[in-house]
């Protein structure tokens, strides 16, 4: 094994061991995210939100850091910019606020190191039960490879349209400002209808 590959094993381990690591930190520390959990549920067999038009979805922080694959990356070029880089993948069950499992969450995370800094591509997509699929991307520059930095990156805003149809779905062609938020032990999809 030569130099290089040793050092993109490594950094692959080192970062799943920070992932795991600052997942459980995070589910520790008890922060509460700017949104919190706000107890709407929405469409997939929750309690009715007092606005059926504003709904909310969570996954638990410790499925998705222990769903945590990766996936080999390498330079294509001898001469690459790239210092080092890796790619995670993971998934977790989505809960409404009963607690009853209503979909799916995935995301990938592309991490690049170059002189400029670590530069992340996070691809997301959430699917539930009765048809909301959204898909959604964000570009992030973070500090460090570790766990709490990439959970952290999937916090943003988003308008997001459901563009993929599976069989029956009421929100197909709808459009939805989506926050993403954080408390500590969950991640929070918070959707308003456009």
């Amino acid at each position: 094994m030569n130099l290089q590959a040793s050092w993109l094993l490594l950094l692959g381990i080192i970062s799943i061991a920070a992932v795991v690591l600052a997942a459980i930190a995070l589910a520790r520390s008890g922060k509460r995210g700017r949104t919190g959990r706000r107890g709407a549920t929405g469409p997939t067999g929750g309690d009715p939100s007092p606005d059926p038009t504003t709904f909310e979805y969570y996954l638990k922080i410790s499925d998705f850091a222990q769903s945590f694959i990766q996936i080999p990356t390498s330079n294509v070029a001898g001469d690459s910019t790239t210092i080092a880089s890796s790619y995670l993948a993971g998934r977790a069950p989505l809960y409404n606020s009963n607690n009853v499992n209503v979909g799916t969450c995935s995301a990938s995370f592309l991490n690049m190191q170059t002189a400029d800094g670590i530069f992340t591509d996070i691809a997301n997509y959430i699917a539930t039960v009765d048809g909301l699929i959204v898909t959604w991307f964000t570009p992030t520059t973070l500090v460090n490879l570790e766990l709490d930095s990439l959970i952290n990156g999937m916090v943003t805003e988003a308008l997001v349209t459901v563009t993929t149809k599976v069989g029956a779905s009421a929100f197909f062609g709808k459009t939805y400002d989506m926050v993403v938020s954080s408390d500590g032990q969950n991640i929070h999809f918070n959707f308003t209808s456009q």
